[in-house]
């Protein structure tokens, strides 16, 4: 196989094809990413601040087909996301936002680049930017019910992982008392 990829490789050079340096590394990242997922046995991923599901998709895309767990407080996004894994049994979707304890917040929403937002406050001033109080719940309050979802689908126990890791990993980490995530980097 690695013979076919060469020669796909020198044929395109040949012919002039160029791609983007960053397509590339995001080839490599996706890669390293199935492999990963397979040395590990991962048969759950979540993704937090899953935003309109590009991660999930791509990890869909990858090959991987157990359970994806999303967790996107922004409202707008989350409408998105639910288009993402409407047809997808094994894909659910929360819209809140996960934490080291239970209740609201408000999150700074900036439009147009939802994916920044944050409930820290913007240190400069963001044209349209907007405060949405979502809904906070800590990850262990929420097992009993990805346990049951995840046995309906899989059959198997639930050990899961978002091999990202989180972006502000400390209130979703605390939030996980019994410690069954596991944050890989």
């Amino acid at each position: 196989m690695s013979t076919l990829v060469k020669q796909l490789a020198l044929r395109s050079i040949a012919a002039g094809v160029q791609l983007p340096d960053a397509s590339l590394g995001r080839f490599q990242e996706l890669a390293y990413l199935k492999r990963l997922l397979e040395d590990l046995h991962v048969n759950c991923v979540i993704d937090v601040g899953a935003n309109r599901g590009q991660f999930a998709s791509e990890v869909r895309g990858i090959g991987f087909t157990s359970q994806i767990f999303s967790f996107e407080p922004i409202a707008s996004e989350f409408a998105q996301l639910q288009a993402g894994f409407a047809g997808d049994a094994k894909w659910k979707g929360f819209q809140m936002a996960l934490g080291d304890a239970d209740g609201e917040t408000e999150l700074n929403v900036i439009p147009g680049l939802t994916v920044m937002s944050s409930i820290l406050e913007p240190k400069s001033r963001w044209p349209g930017v907007h405060a949405e109080t979502v809904q906070v719940r800590r990850l262990d309050g929420l097992w009993p019910q990805l346990e049951e979802d995840h046995e309906r689908h899989s059959g198997d126990g639930l050990h899961a992982g978002d091999p990202r890791g989180p972006r502000e990993e400390g209130a979703f980490v605390r939030g996980d008392r019994d410690r069954r995530v596991r944050v890989l980097r």
